[in-house]
C-alpha cells in the first residue's frame, strides 16, 4: 500500500518555539552587553571603521613660517616631505561555546544567556586590552611616520632638522603636570611650527586614581603645604581609569580635538552566529571582530613613566 507525503505534518518552527524564539535572545544578550561595558579606548585612540584588508597611513610634512618678502621679489616655493608609510594590519578575535540538545531542549535559559554575556566580556577585554597597547608600548615599541615610538623626547621632524618631544618620566603630581603642560604649550607640527593644543583628558592606570582626582577636583594644590591654588583644576576636563594599562606609574595626557595620536580601525564590529552541527546536534554559537591598532603622529598625546 502506497504511503502519501502530507505536508502539514512537517516539522516547523512552531513545533520548537520556546527553543527557537530564544536564539534571538540570545543573540541580543550578546549585542546588550557590549553597549552596556563602558568604552575605554575611545577616549585615547582615534576610532575608524575600514574597508579594507589593512590600512596605510603617512604624515605630510608642513611648511615653514613664512618669511618676509621684498616688493617685486620672487615667491619661494619648496616641497612638502613625508614621512615613512604606517601600516594598520587587522586581526581577528574570536570565541565559540556549544549547547548539547538537551540543554536547550530543557530550556536553561539563565546558564545559556549568562554563557553569551561572558562571550561579550571576553569581546571588549580582547578590544580594550589591545587598544590600550597603544599607551603601553608608548615609550618602547611600535613606530609611527616619524620612525619612532608615540611618546619620546626627540621625535625626528619631517620636514625640519630640528626635534620634538612628547615625554618626560616625572610621577603624577602638580609638578608632574606642570612639566607635561609645559610640553602641552611648545608642541610643534612637523615644520618646528608650535601649534596650538587642548590637553584635558587624563588617563591614568587604577593605582593613580586617587592622585589623578585629587588633581582634578582639588581648590587647592594637593600635597601642599602652601595653600597654593591648584590651576589644573579646570584644564583637566575629563579622568579615564584604564585596568588594561600595564604601568601602574605610567600616565597621559590627551588632546581629544587633535588628530595626531593614536589609531584604531574597526574593520569587523564585534558579530554574534548561531548555528547547528550535523553529527552531534550541538547548537554552535560563535562570535568575532577584527580590528588594528598603532599610531602614525604623536602631537596629541604627551606620555610619562612616572618612573621619576
Amino acid at each position: 500500500m502506497a504511503i502519501s507525503y502530507t505536508s502539514s505534518s512537517a516539522n516547523v518552527r512552531s513545533s520548537f518555539a520556546s527553543l527557537m524564539k530564544n536564539f534571538p535572545e540570545i543573540r541580543k544578550v550578546f549585542y546588550d552587553q557590549f553597549k552596556m561595558l563602558p568604552p575605554l579606548l575611545d577616549n585615547f585612540l582615534i576610532v575608524e571603521n575600514s574597508t579594507k584588508s589593512a590600512e596605510t597611513e603617512n604624515t605630510v610634512g608642513g611648511r615653514g613660517e613664512w618669511s618676509s618678502k621684498s616688493e617685486a621679489a620672487e615667491y619661494t616655493f619648496g616641497d612638502y616631505a613625508q614621512g615613512t608609510e604606517v601600516a594598520y594590519t587587522h586581526t581577528t578575535y574570536a570565541e565559540a561555546y556549544d549547547l548539547s540538545e538537551e540543554l536547550m531542549e530543557d530550556n536553561q535559559w539563565p546558564q545559556i544567556m549568562k554563557t553569551a554575556k561572558e562571550m561579550a566580556r571576553g569581546g571588549y577585554s580582547a578590544k580594550e586590552n589591545n587598544g590600550a597597547d597603544v599607551l603601553n608600548n608608548a615609550f618602547s615599541s611600535g613606530t609611527g611616520a616619524d620612525g619612532s615610538y608615540l611618546c619620546v623626547t626627540d621625535h625626528n621632524l619631517i620636514n625640519s632638522a630640528s626635534t620634538g618631544s612628547n615625554a618626560l618620566t616625572t610621577a603624577l603630581s602638580a609638578d608632574g603636570l606642570e612639566e607635561a603642560y609645559v610640553l602641552a604649550d611648545n608642541i610643534v607640527n612637523e615644520a618646528n611650527i608650535i601649534i596650538p593644543t587642548n590637553f584635558t583628558t587624563l588617563v591614568v592606570p587604577p593605582a593613580l586614581r586617587r592622585e589623578a582626582e585629587e588633581l582634578k577636583g582639588s581648590d587647592k594644590t594637593p600635597s601642599n603645604a602652601n595653600n597654593a591654588i591648584n590651576v589644573y583644576k579646570n584644564e583637566i576636563t575629563k579622568i579615564v581609569v584604564d585596568p588594561y594599562l600595564s604601568s601602574s606609574t605610567a600616565w597621559f595626557l590627551i588632546d581629544p580635538t587633535c588628530e595626531a595620536r593614536g589609531k584604531f580601525f574597526w574593520r569587523v564590529k564585534p558579530q554574534f552566529y548561531n548555528d547547528r552541527d550535523v553529527y552531534s546536534g550541538n547548537y554552535l554559537m560563535k562570535a568575532r571582530e577584527r580590528f588594528s591598532y598603532g599610531h602614525t603622529d604623536w602631537q596629541g598625546v604627551i606620555g610619562s613613566t612616572g618612573a621619576a
